[in-house]
């Protein structure tokens, strides 16, 4: 057997003048619970200085208290989005060189996520978390078959041509390097 619960909005009831006009109510039953009165409202300031009144008198601690946790959650808040929207701006520029680049899906691993918590720039930890991703360095001197430096003619294969340039260069006081 099931009951059936019924949801009963508060009534709110104004005086009548005569108990003539006042309406009759309905007897209580099983299925429906007698009425109770409405608790009467918590009496609200009338006015600003009804509020003054109260926060700086009995409950000035709690309002200082309440005050300063809500500045405090403000400020926070604040901070956060501001940290958020250098994020993105610095994900965007860093998408803009690396191809294929979205901050969600490097998020997602967890050595960049931890780079970025710490306050690395998104660019300095997407270069450390993925390095095979970093851009293509100039390779090194040395490490190529030929030597690193530039390879000059030997002055005595050079032409008699060759040889009177220098020399005219040397007289007008050039500094001729061999």
């Amino acid at each position: 057997m099931e009951e059936s619960k019924s949801i009963q909005e508060p009534q709110t009831r104004e005086v009548a003048p005569a108990a003539a006009e006042a309406p009759a109510e309905a007897p209580a039953t099983a299925e429906t619970p007698a009425a109770s009165p409405a608790p009467a409202p918590a009496p609200a300031p009338d006015s600003e200085a009804e509020f003054d009144r109260l926060i700086h008198g009995p409950y000035r601690e709690q309002f200082a208290r309440a005050a300063g946790a809500l500045l405090r959650r403000q400020a926070r808040a604040q901070s956060q989005y501001y940290a958020y929207r250098r994020l993105q701006d610095q994900a965007a520029d860093l998408a803009r060189t690396v191809p294929g680049f979205t901050l969600p899906t490097a998020m997602a691993d967890p050595n960049f996520a931890a780079l970025i918590r710490a306050g690395a720039d998104v660019a300095v930890a997407h270069r450390a978390a993925f390095p095979q991703a970093a851009e293509t360095r100039p390779p090194e001197n040395g490490l190529g078959p030929g030597g690193p430096c530039v390879h000059r003619e030997d002055p005595s294969r050079w032409s008699e041509t060759e040889r009177a340039e220098i020399r005219r260069r040397a007289l007008r006081g050039e500094r001729v390097i061999l």
